[in-house]
């Protein structure tokens, strides 16, 4: 009797909790899909700043060729994806190569999809993910570079379910580890993080808080460190994401 995408779902989360660090749990979900003809995962997490025109990638995890990754990167492609797009904008996945995908392409994406080409990334999917707010959200690409695009289509048609369940469950395996609960904010450090989250720079939150801006640096310097961050706009996605502040 063929597996059920439920209980796919039951054995994959039987594995995760094995896990002894999110590491793991990236290779147990890529060895999962695996199973299913998908050679490469990549895991990306992101959220849309309140009043800035700019994304801030979070979380993200990738099995793609390093070389791919590092161009990728290097050339500011992922403002010019469509899988980013349509994962922003989007709830349903899409396969690649479809014409629907290939027809709406701008000149900036079609860059994006020939670097892909490049490292013979023909043949994939976007899996949509939602966050803990309306701001934050994400997407799983898997692709079969060894495939066919026939093979993989009917992979897909037999599997897709599985694979979007696969992913939404990771995704949720993600959520639900407290990533944050071990920094312990102060309640000082709290109301900082909020007025970050609002825009608010180190002389505004002094003001807001009644302290020296000394004092309202040094509780971004900590705030910063404990969420692993460099910047404010990274600080405000992952506050966002992970519900760490009121939308």
């Amino acid at each position: 009797m063929p597996a059920t995408p439920r209980s796919v779902l039951e054995n994959f989360i039987e594995s995760l909790a094995v896990a002894t660090s999110m590491d793991e749990a990236w290779e147990i979900f890529n060895r999962a899909v695996n199973r299913y003809g998908v050679e490469h995962a990549c895991y990306g997490f992101m959220a849309t700043l309140p009043r800035k025109a700019v994304t801030a990638e979070v979380l993200t995890w990738s099995s793609y060729d390093e070389q791919f990754t590092e161009a990728y990167m290097a050339n500011g492609h992922p403002d010019h994806d469509w899988s980013v797009n349509w994962s922003m904008n989007h709830t349903r996945a899409q396969r690649w190569n479809t014409p629907e995908v290939l027809d709406g392409l701008n000149e900036h994406e079609v860059k994006t999809e020939e670097l892909a080409y490049d490292f013979g990334l023909y043949q994939g999917i976007v899996i949509p993910i939602r966050g803990a707010t309306p701001l934050s959200w994400g997407g799983i690409g898997l692709a079969a570079p060894a495939l066919a695009a026939a093979e993989w289509g009917a992979l897909l048609d037999s599997h897709q379910a599985v694979l979007e369940i696969l992913s939404q469950g990771f995704h949720e395996y993600v959520l639900s580890q407290g990533y944050f609960d071990h920094f312990n904010f102060s309640g000082r450090e709290n109301e900082v993080l909020k007025w970050i989250a609002c825009g608010l720079n180190k002389h505004e939150i002094a003001d807001k808080l009644n302290i020296s801006s000394r004092t309202a640096e040094v509780h971004i310097y900590r705030i910063r460190r404990k969420l692993g961050c460099v910047n404010d706009a990274q600080v405000t996605a992952k506050a966002l994401v992970f519900n760490l502040v009121s939308a």
